[in-house]
């Protein structure tokens, strides 16, 4: 069983409420399942962690199919928002020192602040892309990895770098063994 940090979670409900009102964000907590429904019922600390399945997973699979028509396109603004979230706040000092390749080189030390298990290296980096591989994350799946995805997209554009393009080039869903992620950006 895997689990994720309340930091990653945190910006559920407020951007459901933004986007779909509290009518929106009513029907979303209504459609939950029970374990779901109790963790958003409740403070969500960001230092502590709650089960994947039913804190990520299973809510952000309910909002892509309440408010996206079943697109995990949803996963990805939730990783953006989380990356806003995170690294405008708790997490700023990632931001602080500097460039998207110090951001890149950090990764290492990002993921587990995020996702109790998982690893993640990096297996190409330049001055305008990188490749990293996510590999030993029980229960990744495409929610996970679209996410993750979002929220380094999120992440570079808060460095300073433009034109990003984060693309999932190796899915666990294709593989079973590693999720491979592209970004290029401008300087």
């Amino acid at each position: 069983m895997n689990f994720v940090k309340g930091v990653a979670i945190k910006t559920f409900t407020r951007i459901i409420e933004q986007e779909h009102k509290e009518e929106g964000l009513k029907l979303w907590m209504d459609t939950l399942a029970v374990d779901s429904r109790k963790i958003f019922s409740e403070s969500i600390s960001n230092k502590q962690w709650y089960p994947l399945e039913e804190a990520i997973i299973a809510p952000t699979a309910t909002y892509c199919m309440l408010f996206h028509n079943f697109d995990f396109h949803g996963a990805w603004i939730m990783g953006r928002h989380s990356a806003e979230y995170g690294l405008k706040g708790i997490y700023k000092f990632f931001i602080r020192m500097g460039s998207a390749e110090f951001l890149v080189k950090k990764a290492g030390e990002i993921l587990p602040s995020y996702y109790k298990q998982g690893d993640i290296a990096i297996v190409e980096l330049k001055r305008t892309m990188t490749v990293m591989e996510i590999t030993n994350f029980p229960n990744i799946n495409k929610i996970i990895e679209f996410r993750i995805c979002g929220w380094m997209e999120r992440a570079l554009e808060i460095c300073g770098v433009s034109n990003v393009k984060v693309e999932l080039i190796n899915s666990i869903e294709k593989t079973m063994s590693i999720t491979r992620i592209q970004a290029n950006w401008t300087p």
